[in-house]
């Protein structure tokens, strides 16, 4: 299935400067592009899918700046790996598709390389289907030198399906902001996701490979899910979230912002889920 809609809802004004956080004692693939409103939702094949930018802390979310269990500092390595890539097997299972928008997803060169156009994300789940109760999926990347101001990457967790579907994104673009959002229900042009934590990161995507890193660990409660997102190792943002939350657990993948100004290309090196429980 291949859609395209073509919207665009202009980004927020910037945050405000950031500030260093206080040091504190799975092979089913789906390719998804949004637009550039810092949103991405799933859909099985390809899709492109038109959402508007919600204010943060919509009333549909209870967010929180508390954390639940494991409780205590949380490292962008924690936990066992159970999954990574380094993209020189051009078998390993990661969708190469060309997008009705013109995107183009590969293997190159022992990387996988985005060609992402329009004003959109570009979403691929990773091969890794075994659902995890908490997950954390890293992506190691550069952006091409001519990618304009709102295009990056950053990394996604999902699960429950339909109307019960619960996605979480984790974003850095280029101009230098961070995003943490959230969508629920169902995939559709009329799903608006909450901006649940936006700030300046500490580093930009550029020629220079960056790190991203996002952890979704929920509670056992069923509603309760920790969010972290690291960028090259920092902490820049650590909330929970209340959602009732459907599924066996977490689905990771990678996701790419793109810019109708000028194609922009993300080159992706290395993609890695750990088990913070593991």
């Amino acid at each position: 299935m291949s859609s395209d809609y073509g919207a665009f809802t202009p980004p927020p004004p910037p945050p405000p400067p950031y500030q260093p956080p206080r040091q504190s004692s799975n092979a089913v693939i789906i390719v998804i592009a949004v637009v550039v409103a810092v949103a991405v939702v799933a859909g099985v094949g390809v899709l492109a899918v038109v959402i508007g930018r919600a204010r943060a802390g919509t009333p549909s979310h209870a967010v929180s700046s508390a954390t639940p269990s494991p409780a205590g500092p949380l490292q962008a390595t924690s936990g066992a790996v159970v999954f990574s890539d380094d993209f020189h097997d051009s078998s390993s299972g990661w969708s190469t598709a060309t997008l009705p928008s013109g995107t183009v997803l590969s293997y190159k060169g022992g990387k996988y390389v985005i060609l992402a156009k329009g004003d959109l994300h570009h979403y691929a789940e990773a091969p890794y289907q075994q659902a995890l109760r908490q997950v954390t999926a890293s992506v190691t990347g550069t952006q091409s030198a001519d990618a304009p101001d709102g295009a990056g990457f950053g990394v996604t967790c999902r699960r429950g399906v339909g109307a019960q579907q619960v996605r979480y994104q984790f974003l850095v673009l280029t101009g230098g902001q961070f995003f943490v959002e959230a969508g629920t229900g169902a995939d559709s042009s009329t799903t608006i996701p909450a901006i649940l934590k936006q700030g300046t990161s500490p580093v930009s995507p550029g020629t220079t490979a960056m790190t991203v890193v996002g952890a979704c660990m929920s509670e056992t409660d069923g509603k309760t899910t920790r969010l972290v997102l690291f960028v090259n190792g920092t902490s820049v943002a650590d909330l929970t979230d209340v959602q009732d939350l459907a599924g066996n657990g977490w689905l990771a993948g990678i996701d790419v912002a793109s810019r109708t100004a000028n194609a922009s290309t993300v080159t992706v090196t290395r993609f890695e889920e750990r088990n913070p429980e593991g």
